[in-house]
């Protein structure tokens, strides 16, 4: 697994894709920092920024995630990781943990505003950790959904595009779906699989572990279904 986490990580900090990455992010994050915590709603909770954050990974984790398996297929390199005595599992977890890692370093680069909120008012850490601890559960739901689909297909326009479609789509089934559906069974059976609002949760100070568990079980969920297609290709 060190070995396929050490290249992947290469392969961000050597290719463009990944300072596109970065760069977007911390342009993003500035300009909705600037505009909720300096200018606008509050000065002090930055929970408000991370929880508009999470919609702007529906656009950059596609593009991290995209080439992970399908560039393999592609180059035929994966005949070599198929082949070699590397186990599905460590490869599937070497290339998550590089996504994740690469959304911890852009989460890095978010500390200077933590250093204007102290310096402007008293920001409660309390809430502040759980934004950030909460954002990279929801990355990392977002990272396995992105992997297993790129395991699908060698083609990484495709396997951008599915994997964008699928975001969008759970988010219309969150924000226009469930909010509509009148029968309260159903509404509380969707409402509490839904990604977004369980993030709540940590926007506001709450660490609930169930909502804990539920991100860490489709992030495994999804990276199994990762293995499992990668175990296909190899019989």
């Amino acid at each position: 697994m060190k070995a396929i986490f050490k290249r992947e990580i290469g392969n961000y900090l050597n290719n463009p894709m990944g300072y596109v990455f970065l760069g977007i992010f911390i342009l993003m994050f500035s300009g909705i920092f600037c505009y909720i915590n300096l200018y606008g709603l509050t000065s002090s909770d930055i929970s408000y920024t991370f929880g508009w954050m999470i919609y702007v990974m529906l656009g950059l984790m596609p593009l991290l995630t995209m080439r992970l398996l399908s560039e393999e297929k592609a180059a035929k390199t994966d005949q070599l990781l198929l082949t070699s005595p590397i186990s599905s599992t460590a490869i599937v977890a070497g290339k998550f943990f590089a996504v994740m890692a690469l959304c911890a370093l852009a989460l890095l680069f978010t500390v200077p505003h933590l250093v204007i909120l102290v310096l402007r008012g008293n920001p409660a850490f309390g809430t502040t950790a759980l934004a950030y601890f909460g954002f990279l559960l929801y990355a990392a739901v977002y990272a396995s959904i992105g992997l297993f689909i790129s395991s699908l297909t060698e083609n990484q326009v495709v396997s951008s595009v599915i994997t964008f479609a699928i975001f969008i789509a759970m988010l219309a089934i969150e924000l226009l779906l469930v909010p509509s559906i009148q029968s309260p069974v159903l509404y509380n059976i969707l409402g509490s699989i839904s990604f977004a609002s369980r993030y709540a949760d940590f926007s506001m100070g709450i660490l609930n572990f169930t909502s804990v568990i539920y991100y860490i079980s489709i992030s495994f969920m999804f990276n199994c279904l990762t293995v499992l297609s990668i175990e296909r290709r190899r019989w």
